[in-house]
């Protein structure tokens, strides 16, 4: 069953993968984004793909070759689907991602797959997108910050350990822990 009624048109798999995400292992590589398309695509009967694929660049900057290849693709009405993995493979921006998917791709007619996240601009029920990017948008600035506490707390951690055995570590971090979520949670790190 194929799904375009102009085979000549490209289904677009959208690939990206920043320095940070590479830290959290194998289950957002690039191969793996990879797999996860070309089965959606296979298995949903659309043809002529062709990846776009963005190695190592932050979803916070839409100024990617990758992207800005299927956008130029797009552009020139080559393209009449993009199926990415997720949200936030396709970009961290929450207004420059709604405007891509909102506005530009209801324009040039380019239906929109976030397969993971179950978004399809064909469908209503997508109604959750939005706040999904806002999430996305926020989790490089969080990350970060997670990062530098992490240090700080592996070396508080050696400290008490040492000098006063695992009883007391357990505690202090544990209030350090709530405190860093009450401060994340409003915004004050």
């Amino acid at each position: 069953m194929k799904r375009q009624s102009n085979e000549n048109k490209i289904t677009a798999l959208y690939c990206r993968l920043s320095h940070d995400d590479m830290l959290q292992g194998d289950s957002n590589s690039i191969k793996n984004q990879k797999q996860i398309l070309s089965e959606y695509a296979e298995k949903n009967g659309y043809a002529n793909c062709q990846f776009y694929v963005d190695d190592g660049i932050s979803g916070t900057t839409f100024d990617r070759p990758g992207f800005q290849s299927m956008i130029g693709d797009i552009e020139n009405g080559k393209v009449n689907t993009v199926i990415v993995k997720d949200m936030s493979r396709f970009g961290r921006d929450y207004l420059k991602v709604g405007y891509y998917t909102e506005v530009m791709f209801a324009k040039y007619g380019v239906h929109f797959i976030a397969v993971s996240d179950g978004v399809d601009s064909e469908l209503e029920s997508n109604d959750f997108t939005p706040i999904r990017n806002l999430f996305n948008e926020f989790y490089n600035p969080l990350s970060k910050t997670s990062n530098k506490l992490n240090t700080h707390y592996k070396y508080i951690s050696l400290q008490i350990r040492q000098a006063y055995g695992n009883r007391l570590l357990f505690f202090i971090l544990s209030c350090l822990f709530t405190l860093t979520f009450c401060c994340l949670v409003t915004n004050t790190v």
